[in-house]
């Protein structure tokens, strides 16, 4: 993604005025978000407001990997991007307004003493690992999976994945990756033991993890360190040896006087709140080997959702049939698409800067490269 030249400015100009700003709902480190109204067709959006600094060159990283992996991702469980504006410097995406993020719901929609009933605590975790089965079919790691990245309507009942900065596309064989990524909380122990290369596993850990916290309401390893963060996970799991984990003890991050934990198990601590069968689900998406982890195509294929899968599959279908029929969306696509085209012309002032953070490209024979790409 690039910066359009001066002939596209007042189309740029006469775009951002079809958005009227009505209340700010957020700001991180990147950029600010805003409930807005796209007037033409009335329809309430999120805006975000990317921050670019001016001692910088050119748009952020995470910007342009979230910018390229949408473009690749259209599914009702995934937030999609509908527009993409340079104006004054400035960069704008637009996306499908949703009312609010998972770690807003669990805190602020239910009472204190209220949990999700156990239907819906299935049907929402369906979403969740659907969203990831079609994210890692196309070969793509999320990497920060967590209740603030995942939002959700509460109106039709079904969550959409959300903040792709840290995202990825690998290829085959997954190679060397950076362990810069997933929220402490939500990161699995092979990244935290250093792990070299890491797979589409350490994406369904934090399925797991964030299914446990939609249940109890409570982040189920809430470490406030590295090193407190193994001790969590070791304390309900065990402490892992070569014999549950084969290779454990050669990784660099792993000491050989950790404490040993014979771990108190996840029914401590998910009994009364997840059936027997939500244990057993969760149980596999926590096993140690990362390569032992059950996939999220086989874990909608647990028995745990056989209540919930056929009227879960029916609402992804009608969404993905309102997704293709729906004026507003597809005319934004458009827009996002030729967008996109306008700055893949004129890339001369971040060139260098662009090769460096990420590679805008469709062809399969480029994905399989990208992960050896040193911006990671």
């Amino acid at each position: 993604m690039a910066y359009k030249n001066n002939n596209n400015n007042n189309n740029e100009n006469k775009a951002m005025k079809e958005y009227r700003k009505m209340a700010k709902l957020g700001e991180g480190t990147y950029g600010v978000v805003y409930e807005a109204e796209h007037v033409p067709s009335k329809t309430t959006v999120a805006l975000k407001k990317i921050k670019i600094d001016a001692n910088e060159e050119g748009i952020p990283a995470t910007t342009l990997r979230e910018i390229s992996l949408l473009k690749e991702l259209q599914h009702p469980c995934i937030i999609p991007l509908l527009r993409s504006i340079y104006e004054h410097g400035e960069l704008y995406l637009v996306f499908e307004y949703m009312t609010c993020d998972l770690k807003q719901y669990l805190d602020k929609s239910l009472k204190e003493k209220e949990y999700l009933t156990l239907i819906k605590l299935k049907q929402l975790s369906y979403y969740l690992i659907e969203g990831v089965r079609y994210c890692h079919a196309h070969r793509i790691l999320h990497r920060d999976l967590k209740p603030q990245n995942i939002l959700i309507d509460i109106k039709n009942n079904i969550i959409k994945i959300g903040d792709f900065g840290l995202g990825r596309e690998h290829g085959l064989p997954i190679t060397k990756l950076t362990h810069e990524v997933v929220t402490l909380w939500y990161r699995p122990p092979e990244i935290l033991l250093d792990q070299e290369k890491y797979s589409g596993a350490c994406d369904i850990w934090g399925v797991a993890c964030i299914i446990a916290e939609m249940a109890t309401k409570r982040p189920l390893f809430p470490g406030d360190s590295e090193i407190d963060q193994l001790f969590q996970i070791f304390q309900i799991l065990g402490t892992p040896d070569d014999q549950v984990w084969p290779g454990v003890s050669k990784l660099t991050g792993f000491q050989s006087n950790f404490p040993k934990w014979k771990g108190k198990g996840l029914s401590s601590i998910l009994n009364d709140k997840i059936d027997n069968l939500g244990i057993e689900l969760v149980s596999l998406m926590l096993i140690y080997p990362s390569n032992q982890r059950i996939t999220a195509k086989a874990a909608l294929k647990h028995a745990w959702f056989d209540q919930v899968r056929c009227e879960c599959d029916l609402t992804i279908e009608k969404f993905m049939k309102s997704m293709q029929n729906h004026n507003y969306y597809n005319n934004q696509k458009t827009t996002l698409q030729n967008d996109n085209n306008n700055n893949n012309n004129n890339n001369n002032n971040n060139k260098d800067k662009n090769k460096e953070n990420i590679n805008i490209n469709n062809n399969n024979n480029n994905n399989k490269n990208i992960d050896s790409m040193d911006m990671d």
